[in-house]
């Protein structure tokens, strides 16, 4: 079921937009972020040289910044398949339940 989630993405000025599937949508931000730790490098890379060359300060830095780039990169490689509802993995709940879950509590408010 989670492949039948899907996000709405705008453009800046609101002018246009475009849906993806959660799973794509989440493969593209994790590219976005690689992307970001390319541009980090490469800028220390014409400041300083090869990396041998880079400043102590710089290259902890870098690293830092590398680390926590990764990290939100595989926090959102994993976000489809941790997506829950009531508790249960999405994949997990079938989805006439989820649907009737979502029309009786729309009904109910």
């Amino acid at each position: 079921m989670i492949n039948d989630f899907t996000v709405e993405v705008t453009r800046k000025g609101g002018k246009s937009s475009m849906s993806y599937p959660l799973i794509d949508y989440c493969n593209i931000l994790k590219g976005d972020i690689a992307n970001v730790i390319g541009l980090v490098e490469y800028m220390l890379i014409e400041q300083y040289g090869t990396k041998e060359h880079w400043p102590a300060a710089a290259s902890d830095s870098f690293q830092a910044i590398r680390k926590k780039l990764l990290d939100a990169s595989n926090s959102v490689n994993r976000l489809p398949s941790e997506i829950k509802y009531k508790g249960q993995r999405i994949d997990s709940v079938p989805a006439d339940a989820f649907i009737a879950a979502l029309l009786n509590n729309a009904a109910s408010k």
